[in-house]
Formats: C-alpha cells, structure tokens, sequence
C-alpha cells in the first residue's frame, strides 16, 4: 500500500478550485468534486499505477503519471520509492483546459520543489 502525499500547493490550488467551484456551481457540486479527490487519493494507495505514464523532456528519470480525475482536472504524480515502501507524490493539479503547452515546464517545476 502506498502514501499519498499531496504538495501543499497542489493542495492549496485543490481547496481554491472547491472554493471556487461552491461559488461558480454550488456546494453540492463542490462536494462531489472533493469526493472524487479523495476517492483517487484512495485509489492512488492501492494501485499508484493506475492510469497512464507521462514522458517529459529532461524528467526520464521520475514516474510521472497522471488520472484523470474529473473531466475538467487532472491530477499528476510521481511515484517515488521501492515495492515496499512507495510514495505517491502529487506534485500538480491542473485545468484540462488549460494551454497544454505549459505543461511540460509545469511538470518541471513541480518535480524540482518537491516539498
């Protein structure tokens, strides 16, 4: 079983993106969202590999990977450790609709503050 750990700026853009949405579409769907953060979380323990791995320029050595968590947020990780002790690291949450082109030098970043 692995930990979940998520960067305290990830989780800082997770609770504005529930504030934001509470306001923008109501508390219940708020609810909803954050009950689908927390079920991959979950998800996340059991099997870190869960969706697809994610190969960027200069990252080779990190697993990154990514889930789709609601069709308009994406979580993604990395997976650090070995078979017996692995950690899932969740290093960015981002806008499924935002510019794909950031995110590369997003991934970056993320990877290189890992705290």
């Amino acid at each position: 079983m692995a930990e979940v750990i998520w960067k305290e700026d990830v989780f800082a853009l997770r609770k504005y993106v529930l504030f934001y949405g509470s306001l923008k579409f109501g508390e219940s769907s708020a609810n909803i969202l954050n009950g689908k953060f927390k079920e991959y979380s979950r998800l996340l323990e059991s099997n870190p590999r869960l969706d697809k791995r994610i190969e960027v320029e200069g990252l080779e050595q990190h697993e990154i990977r990514s889930v789709l968590v609601h069709e308009c947020y994406r979580l993604y990780y990395v997976i650090e450790g070995n078979a017996e002790s692995e950690v899932v690291r969740v290093i960015d949450l981002v806008d499924t609709r935002s510019n794909p082109e950031t995110l590369p030098e997003r991934l970056k970043n993320a990877v290189g503050n890992k705290v």
